[in-house]
């Protein structure tokens, strides 16, 4: 049978069930519903991509993925070539720090599944950044959290990665203030509403928390819109959210338990193939030391209520340019 031409990717992507309610005014993805721009020529040159990539500069990276339009891969059989021709550009300055292209709907599509991570865990930073510039208070920051999440859900769901691992809650948050600590510890309505739930419903998620979620100051009640999902008997994605959670102290309670260190982490899942961070910090926040070992991070200075699909994409087209030796 004929491989789909990039067009036919690009209309596929567009045309993906996003829920309404993910898709954000800022959102590629929601500007490019129903619409696919149109550029001509040959653009996939090296000279072309060079062009591209200069006319980013000094962009924001809504405004430089709205310019670049759809690219056409001339070597769409060509796994390696389409790897090269997707790898992200980046460039240092003072103020931006690292820089990378923002890939096209469909792009994503053209890199060779075995090239995909399996589990991609993400810390959400930025939150209370986002709420600063728009005038939402600190106590109601986290507004726009699982928004983003669904969208990351609903593309990985689709991209067919089978583990997602979001770095909610820090054992150290516990230390802000106590109007900002009230709302950060109500779930129920910040990390898990309704329409969340319903998503991971709709994309028959394996569901799970990692981390210490007896501390007393968490109500119970909290947990009941995650832990009364109805188990799916065949999960087509499983996704763990991290609250209360301490790299450090995972590791000191598995270390006191018999059967070793990998034996007694909060899940089993397979080790973290690529870190994403949001918010433009560079480190990992004592988030999953264990598993990080050989991860590949990136780094995108996208505050995270601001993050959707092809913040996503791009990041996984960045991890899969990457040649991961293992140490070997």
């Amino acid at each position: 049978s004929r491989k789909p031409t990039v067009r036919q990717l690009q209309t596929r992507a567009t045309r993906s069930t996003v829920p309404a309610w993910c898709l954000t005014a800022r959102s590629p993805v929601s500007v490019e519903h129903g619409h696919t721009p149109t550029t001509s020529g040959a653009d996939a040159s090296a000279q072309g991509r060079s062009d591209a990539i200069g006319a980013t500069q000094g962009c924001t990276r809504i405004e430089a993925w709205q310019r670049l339009g759809p690219r056409h891969a001339r070597s769409a059989d060509k796994p390696r070539e389409i790897l090269i021709a997707l790898r992200l550009s980046r460039h240092e300055t003072a103020a931006e720090g690292i820089d990378m292209r923002i890939l096209n709907p469909g792009e994503v599509d053209l890199i060779p599944r075995e090239s995909l991570p399996r589990h991609v865990a993400l810390i959400i930073d930025g939150n209370r950044r986002w709420a600063f510039g728009r005038g939402i208070p600190a106590d109601r920051a986290h507004d726009g959290a699982s928004a983003a999440i669904g969208r990351a859900v609903v593309e990985a769901h689709r991209l067919r990665i089978p583990y997602l691992t979001f770095y909610c809650m820090s054992t150290e948050n516990l230390g802000r203030s106590d109007k900002e600590l009230q709302e950060l510890l109500s779930l129920d309505r910040w990390l898990w509403p309704t329409r969340l739930i319903e998503v991971l419903v709709s994309v028959k998620a394996e569901i799970d928390v990692i981390g210490d979620i007896s501390d007393t100051k968490y109500r119970r009640e909290v947990f009941e819109p995650i832990f009364s999902v109805n188990r799916t008997k065949i999960p087509e994605i499983s996704v763990s959210f991290a609250v209360n959670y301490g790299g450090r102290r995972e590791l000191e309670r598995a270390a006191a338990r018999p059967g070793g260190i990998a034996a007694n982490l909060y899940n089993q899942h397979p080790d973290v193939d690529l870190l994403i961070r949001t918010s433009g910090e560079q480190r990992i926040s004592n988030f999953m030391i264990w598993q990080c070992a050989y991860a590949e991070f990136v780094f995108m200075d996208t505050l995270w209520p601001d993050f959707t699909a092809v913040h996503l994409d791009s990041a996984l087209a960045e991890y899969a340019s990457r040649q991961r030796r293992m140490g070997h």
